[in-house]
C-alpha cells in the first residue's frame, strides 16, 4: 500500500485592486485556486483577471489594474 502526501499550499489573501475587488472561487489553499477580479463601474481592466495559486505558494501573473474608462 503506497502512501501520498499531499502538503498544503497557501497563497494567501490576494491583494486588492484600486477600484475593484475580488472573488476567491476555491479558496486560497489548493493549488490553482482561483481569484477572480472585477472592475467597479466605469472602470476597465488592464491585465489579466483570473490568477491562480501555484505550487510555490503565490498567485499567478501580477494584480491587474482598473483604468477609468473615458
Amino acid at each position: 500500500m503506497k502512501l501520498f502526501f499531499v502538503s498544503v499550499i497557501d497563497c494567501g489573501v490576494p491583494l486588492e485592486v484600486r477600484n475593484a475587488r475580488f472573488r476567491l472561487l476555491n479558496g486560497t489553499t489548493f493549488y490553482n485556486s482561483v481569484v477572480k477580479y472585477e472592475c467597479d463601474q466605469n472602470y476597465s481592466i488592464s491585465g489579466k483577471e483570473i490568477r491562480n495559486c501555484t505550487e510555490h505558494a503565490s498567485w499567478s501573473g501580477i494584480e491587474p489594474t482598473c483604468k477609468r474608462m473615458t
